[in-house]
């Protein structure tokens, strides 16, 4: 069978339930590789893990140079398959797709793909192209964008970076205004470079109406899918999933099916949709394994096993439906976001106390199975 690579950032939790998900299938080795990031020695503490190393490098280019070196001295006598849990790492393979494609089993789609739904603004446009709702949308260029978006846009709107490097850049995920005073005085004052932001009209309505779609699509069309909704999310409103829970929704199943059929996606991904008066609105797709990929495995659909069996020649030969009312907390951010919520520690405690004590609870690190990354990563945060 062949080895797996993953490339890892600060999405521990999606790096070990790939781990998990194949170790307890197959004796294979699994390499954890940290591009640019120091989460080395938390993925090193798991069993499920052969090896994790970091590679530091200021471009592109030396950073790939870096990795072929890597490699090249393991001598794999297969070609390994490959995970990208993070935006960057996806864009990074992408640019070097022709030695990548060579080299590995990929599970990222088509370079199209990750050339328009990497970069806000494109991505609105093809989704609704391609037969998904989406909020009204404008890519800020000059001061003309400004004064439609005052006079045309219901308010409060949302602003978001247009890709990750602008993300890093610019040092904030999301911004919401619910006033047109200080989204005039934000934009003019912050000196942001043209089409780096787009601004959106921002759907209303609480994060249990924010719904998550993973999935795998394979070369002959057929999907696996897993479906359920961002109970909360840190930060509130319009950050990472905190906590989810796992149900089902036909209407989602069907647009996304359609949708993901017309742009001929074949790969791992993600789609975050936001439900407002019976309508489901396209807020942003991921191109890679999403950083709560653990609830796919935990509600019966091992999303990142079935792209492994795939890729490596093994049949499917089982129907994977999904079970409801699987609930997936990520400790940190749910301390995070109820600690934005007016310091709501009690709410903390039942986030974390309630599942311990459901057999349908399930946290994104802390795992019987494999506990010494959890340990490792909050004696780090302590130090």
């Amino acid at each position: 069978m062949k080895d797996i690579v993953i490339f890892a950032g600060s999405a521990i939790g999606s790096v070990l339930s790939i781990a998990h998900q194949t170790l307890k299938k197959y004796p294979i080795r699994t390499y954890v590789i940290c591009l640019n990031s120091n989460y080395s020695a938390v993925f090193r503490s798991s069993r499920f893990i052969t090896e994790s190393i970091e590679i530091y490098a200021e471009t592109d280019s030396c950073l790939f140079e870096k990795f072929k070196s890597w490699t090249a001295k393991k001598r794999f006598a297969e070609r390994p398959v490959l995970y990208a849990t993070t935006d960057n790492s996806c864009v990074f393979i992408d640019n070097y797709r022709e030695w990548f494609s060579t080299n590995f089993e990929l599970t990222i789609p088509s370079h199209k793909i990750i050339s328009t739904y990497n970069y806000k603004g494109l991505a609105e446009i093809d989704a609704q192209l391609n037969g998904l709702t989406i909020p009204k949308t404008k890519i800020i260029k000059r001061k003309a964008d400004i004064l439609e978006i005052i006079d045309k846009y219901n308010f409060p709107v949302i602003i978001k970076p247009t890709s990750y490097s602008t993300k890093l850049r610019l040092g904030f995920k999301t911004k919401t205004f619910y006033e047109k005073e200080p989204f005039v005085q934000y934009i003019e004052s912050s000196k942001i470079d043209e089409d780096n932001i787009i601004c959106q009209e921002y759907i209303l309505g609480r994060d249990d109406k924010v719904y998550y779609y993973i999935f795998y699509r394979d070369n002959q069309g057929n999907i696996f899918e897993n479906i359920g909704i961002k109970k909360l999310q840190s930060p509130p409103g319009a950050g990472i999933m905190a906590i989810g829970i796992s149900d089902y929704n036909e209407t989602i199943s069907r647009i996304s099916k359609d949708f993901l059929k017309n742009i001929d996606y074949i790969g791992i991904g993600g789609i975050e949709y936001k439900e407002y008066r019976g309508k489901y609105y396209f807020i942003e797709m991921s191109t890679r394994a999403e950083g709560f990929f653990m609830i796919a495995e935990a509600s019966n659909v091992p999303i990142s096993k079935i792209a492994y069996q795939t890729l490596s020649g093994v049949a499917i030969r089982k129907k994977f439906k999904q079970i409801n009312g699987i609930e997936y907390i990520d400790i940190i951010p749910t301390f995070s976001a109820r600690r934005i919520e007016h310091r709501m520690y009690l709410f903390f405690l039942k986030d974390i106390i309630e599942p311990i004590f459901s057999a349908k609870g399930y946290f994104n690190m802390l795992t019987i199975i494999d506990i010494k990354p959890f340990i490792t990563l909050i004696k780090r945060i302590i130090k």
